[in-house]
C-alpha cells in the first residue's frame, strides 16, 4: 500500500512538471474592428477616476488671472445640486473660488383669508355666509397667531390667488392676499475671474445674478 502511494505521488509530480514545461498560453481572441462613428463603452469607475484626475489637475494649476481680476458673488443657488453644477463649470476658469451658505426668506406661495373677527362666533358667521353663497373651500382658524381668521386657500401661483380673492370680493367680503415666506438656505459662489468674464455665456440662467465685490 505504501509503495503504491509513493508511486502515485511521483507520477503526480512528474505530470505537474511536464504541464508547466510544455503548456502554451491560449491566444486571446481578437475582437472585430469597431465600425466608424460607433461609440465605445466605458466603465463608470473609469469615468469617475478620469473626472477626479481632471479636478485634481485644475486645483493644482488654476488659470492665470489678469493683473486686476474681476471678483464676483454669483447666486443665489437654491439647492446643493445647483451649487455643485455651477462650481464644476466655474472652477476651470477661476483663479480663486469658494462658496458660502446663508439664510434668506424664500417665497412658499400665497394665502388668501378674511381678517380676524372679533370672536369665534363672528368668524363662524362669516363662514356660514360664505357657504350660503356657494363657497365651500374655507377653514376657520381656531388657534394660533391667525386665530378667528377664515382661510380661503393657499396657492402656489399668484394668478390663482388673485382669482380667488376677486371671487370672494364679489360676495361682499374684504379678503387679504399675502405672500407666504419661510427661512431657507441659499448658496453663493465668490469667484475671481478674468476681466472679460460673462456670466450669461457660462451659466445661462435668468435666476442668477453676478454682483461685483472687493477682491480679497
Amino acid at each position: 500500500m505504501l509503495r503504491s502511494i509513493f508511486v502515485f505521488l511521483i507520477c503526480l509530480h512528474l505530470g505537474t512538471a511536464g504541464w508547466w514545461l510544455f503548456h502554451k498560453d491560449a491566444n486571446a481572441a481578437m475582437l472585430p474592428p469597431r465600425e466608424k462613428n460607433t461609440m465605445s463603452l466605458s466603465l463608470l469607475s473609469e469615468v469617475e477616476r478620469a473626472q477626479q484626475r481632471g479636478s485634481e489637475e485644475l486645483n493644482e494649476a488654476p488659470q492665470d488671472l489678469t493683473a486686476t481680476p474681476l471678483c464676483l458673488s454669483i447666486g443665489a443657488f437654491d439647492t446643493p445640486a445647483d451649487l455643485r453644477a455651477a462650481m464644476n463649470v466655474l472652477t476651470p476658469i477661476a483663479g480663486r473660488i469658494q462658496f458660502r451658505e446663508m439664510q434668506a426668506a424664500a417665497l412658499q406661495g400665497y394665502r388668501v383669508y378674511l381678517p380676524a373677527a372679533k370672536s369665534r362666533e363672528e368668524a363662524l358667521q362669516y363662514a356660514r355666509q360664505l357657504a350660503a353663497n356657494g363657497l365651500r373651500d374655507y377653514y376657520v382658524v381656531t388657534a394660533g397667531p391667525q386665530e378667528n381668521t377664515v382661510s380661503l386657500g393657499i396657492f402656489h401661483d399668484l394668478k390663482n390667488a388673485e382669482v380667488r380673492k376677486d371671487s370672494v370680493v364679489k360676495l361682499g367680503f374684504n379678503p387679504v392676499l399675502e405672500s407666504r415666506t419661510e427661512q431657507a438656505s441659499q448658496w453663493w459662489i465668490d469667484v475671481a475671474v478674468p476681466e472679460d468674464f460673462k456670466l450669461e455665456s457660462v451659466l445661462p440662467s435668468t435666476k442668477l445674478t453676478a454682483n461685483k465685490v472687493t477682491c480679497q
